[in-house]
């Protein structure tokens, strides 16, 4: 397979290399993700807003099953 002009020869064991060193990799990501989460109070924040902006307008949310969420772009693959 050729990309990006080198060419690259994919067999099984290479394979199983690279998805072992993706795997690695998204732990570490993740790991950093949930340090940065917790330094950041990133679900305190979220928590705030839904009750200071969403729940004043839409009252109570449980009866209305929204879900709220915080948008992370994946880092380990934003640029593919």
């Amino acid at each position: 397979m050729k990309l990006f002009g080198a060419e690259f020869v994919l067999n099984e064991e290479m394979g199983r290399t690279a998805n072992d060193s993706i795997a690695a990799y998204r732990k570490q990501v993740l790991r950093e993700l949930d340090e940065r989460v917790t330094f950041h109070r990133v679900v305190e924040k979220h928590e705030s807003v839904v009750d200071d902006y969403l729940r004043p307008v839409l009252g109570e949310l449980d009866h209305l099953k929204v879900r709220t969420t915080v948008h992370v772009p994946d880092i380990l693959f934003a640029e593919t």
